[in-house]
C-alpha cells in the first residue's frame, strides 16, 4: 500500500505529541478517507506498541472503520480482534466495540448476530446519544431482516432519546433509516419526507459521503413519487458530488437516477438497458443496490443476478465476545 510521502517520519524518532498527531488523523480520515487512514496504520502501527491500552484502543478502532468501509474485511476481522483482546476494563470502549463488531457481522450478512452486537453495545453503555445511535444500528438489521415492526420500534424508542437529547447528525441519520423502511413498506410519500427531513439535517454538516447519500435517497423517493422537477434540481447538486466521489456504487445509482428523470421528462436515456444492467452487476454495497432495483422497478427493468459478496466468518475471538454477553445476562435487555 503506498504510503503518503509527506507523512513519513521514522518510529523511532516519533514524540508522543507527532503520535498524537497520526492518531487524530488516522480517526479524521476512517470513514471520508479510508485508504489514508489505512496508509497511516501500516507505516505507524509499530510505535503504537507500547503507548496507553486507551490510546491503542483510538489506534485500532480507527484501522477497524477504515477497513470496513473499504470492503477490507479480512483485515477489519484481525483488527476487530486486535480490540477485543484489549480487555473491557472500560465499558464504553466495550460498548463501542461490540457496536463495530455489529457493523461487520451485518456487512458480512450476518444478521441476527450483528443484532446481538448492538444489544451488547445498548446494555453496555449509559450515554443517552450512544444508546441512540445503537438502537438507530438495530432499526437497519431489523429492516434487512424484513422485521418491520421491531424496525418501527427501535425508530420509536431512539427518537424518544433524541426529544430529550437533541442531536441533528443522528437524527439525520435516523430519519434516512426510516425513510428506507418506509420504502421498504412502499409509502413513498413518507419516505419523501424522511429523506427531505434527513437532507436538511445533514446539510448543516461537512460531510460530503452523508449529504451525497441523503440527496441520493430523496432524489429516488421524488422521482418514484413522480416529482421530476424537484428531483432534478437535487440530480445537479448530486453530479457535483458523484464527480468528487471515486466510489463506483453511487456512480452507478446516480446513472440510474438520471434515467428515471430521462423518462419522466420524456427525454432519450442516455444509457442503453445493457449499460445500466452491467454496472448493477458490479455494485458491492447492498444498500446502494436495493436502490437501484427500486430505480429498476421503475424503469420496467429486469436486471441480471449480482456478484454477492459472500461474507467473511467470525472470527472464534467475535464468537466468545458475543457468548460473553449473552451468557452475562446483563441486567437492562434490549427488547424491554
Amino acid at each position: 500500500m503506498a504510503v503518503v510521502p509527506s507523512l513519513i517520519v521514522l518510529a523511532a524518532t516519533l514524540t508522543s505529541m507527532q503520535l498524537n498527531d497520526v492518531l487524530v488523523r488516522a480517526e479524521s480520515h476512517a470513514r471520508e478517507r479510508p485508504q489514508q487512514t489505512l496508509a497511516l496504520y501500516q507505516q505507524y502501527n509499530d510505535s503504537f506498541g507500547s503507548v496507553p491500552t486507551s490510546v491503542r484502543f483510538r489506534w485500532y478502532f480507527a484501522a477497524a472503520q477504515a477497513a470496513i468501509f473499504s470492503n477490507n474485511f479480512s483485515q477489519a476481522r484481525d483488527l476487530i480482534d486486535s480490540l477485543l483482546a484489549l480487555g473491557d476494563s472500560k465499558t464504553q470502549q466495550l460498548s463501542r466495540s461490540y457496536n463495530l463488531l455489529g457493523i461487520w457481522l451485518k456487512k458480512n450478512h450476518l444478521l441476527t448476530d450483528a443484532e446481538h452486537a448492538y444489544q451488547c453495545a445498548f446494555t453496555n453503555e449509559s450515554r443517552p446519544i450512544y444508546r441512540a445511535i445503537y438502537l438507530n444500528n438495530m432499526l437497519i438489521v431489523a429492516r434487512h431482516r424484513q422485521s418491520y415492526q421491531l424496525a418501527q420500534s427501535y425508530y420509536d424508542r431512539a427518537a424518544a432519546i433524541l426529544q430529550v437529547h437533541p442531536n441533528d447528525a443522528l437524527s439525520a441519520s435516523l430519519a434516512n433509516n426510516m425513510g428506507m423502511l418506509r420504502l421498504s413498506l412502499g409509502d413513498i410519500k413518507g419516505a419523501v419526507g424522511d429523506f427531505r427531513k434527513a437532507t436538511f439535517l445533514k446539510e448543516q454538516h461537512n460531510l460530503a459521503l452523508s449529504q451525497l447519500n441523503a440527496a441520493m435517497n430523496l432524489t429516488l423517493a421524488l422521482l418514484l413519487n413522480e416529482q421530476s422537477e424537484r428531483g432534478a434540481r437535487l440530480l445537479a447538486d448530486i453530479d457535483a458530488l458523484v464527480a468528487q466521489s471515486a466510489d463506483p456504487d453511487r456512480r452507478t445509482l446516480a446513472a440510474y437516477l438520471h434515467a428515471m428523470l430521462d423518462k419522466q421528462q420524456h427525454q432519450p436515456v442516455r444509457h442503453t438497458e445493457q449499460h445500466l444492467r452491467a454496472r448493477y452487476t458490479q455494485i458491492k454495497d447492498d444498500s446502494l443496490a436495493q436502490l437501484v432495483r427500486y430505480s429498476a422497478d421503475y424503469l420496467n427493468l429486469s436486471l441480471p443476478a449480482r456478484a454477492v459478496h459472500q461474507g467473511e466468518s467470525a472470527s472464534a475471538s467475535m464468537q466468545a465476545a458475543l457468548q460473553r454477553c449473552q451468557s452475562a445476562n446483563l441486567n437492562e435487555h434490549v427488547h424491554r
